[in-house]
């Protein structure tokens, strides 16, 4: 009996809101840095001077800039996760905050593989300045983009992959009233939660507590230009 007891409060912890939120921006940072990383193995010819261990190393130091982009791209789904009330188990309103999550991501997520087909041939990452132009002359563009997406298929498999694994999570993170009890711990939890949460995602949205916000140029503190788009994403 002692057993199943603990057994069960331990299942309960991780039904909590601020459980579910951690595993979700757990997970998006998961993915999103998977979908950066892959600009390695699909493009080892530009690499080729690295070890294997110091592109790892590159990989990990990019979190930095996968936290702000999250961090940034999150702050409706962390907010709602946070709030101290008991409106944020109604379903239809977390169905909204589900398609919010899985919709946003999913786009990070596509914009990274898409990025990575594309370094293959201006050996750079995608910028606001190519999607401009893109808009500007679609007409010979596009005609491009079609014909190196059916050369790269491969990359659409992985994305799809990609995206419906947010899909999982999504699912099995959603908040289930039935197993929660509104008590005193339960706002308590909350309102530490929503506190500790607008502290860390400012903090997280600049990329640290340096005196001014990270930029693409700070990616050079890190590595040269040449390896820098392993770091950024």
């Amino acid at each position: 009996m002692k057993y199943y007891h603990s057994k069960k409060k331990r299942t309960k912890l991780f039904e909590t809101p601020t459980a579910r939120l951690i595993l979700r921006l757990l997970s998006v940072l998961g993915l999103f840095s998977i979908s950066r990383w892959l600009i390695y193995p699909f493009n080892m010819e530009f690499f080729h001077h690295l070890t294997q261990w110091q592109a790892l190393h590159l990989y990990f130091l990019g979190w930095r800039f996968d936290l702000m982009v999250i961090a940034f791209a999150n702050i409706p789904l962390i907010l709602y996760y946070c709030l101290p009330f008991k409106f944020i188990y109604n379903k239809v309103l977390q169905k909204i905050v589900e398609i919010y999550f899985v919709t946003i991501n999913s786009v990070l997520i596509l914009a990274n593989m898409i990025d990575v087909v594309y370094f293959r041939f201006l050996g750079r990452r995608m910028t606001y300045g190519f999607l401009s132009n893109i808009k500007e002359s679609s007409s010979e563009i596009i005609p491009v983009l079609e014909q190196v997406f059916v050369d790269y298929w491969f990359m659409i498999v992985l994305a799809v992959l990609l995206v419906l694994m947010l899909v999982v999570v999504s699912i099995r993170t959603r908040l289930k009233k039935e197993s929660t009890i509104f008590n005193g711990p339960w706002y308590f939890q909350q309102w530490m939660t929503l506190l500790a949460f607008a502290i860390l995602t400012p903090i997280a949205c600049r990329g640290g507590v340096q005196k001014h916000p990270i930029s693409l140029a700070s990616a050079l503190q890190y590595a040269d230009s040449q390896n820098t788009p392993i770091v950024l994403n």
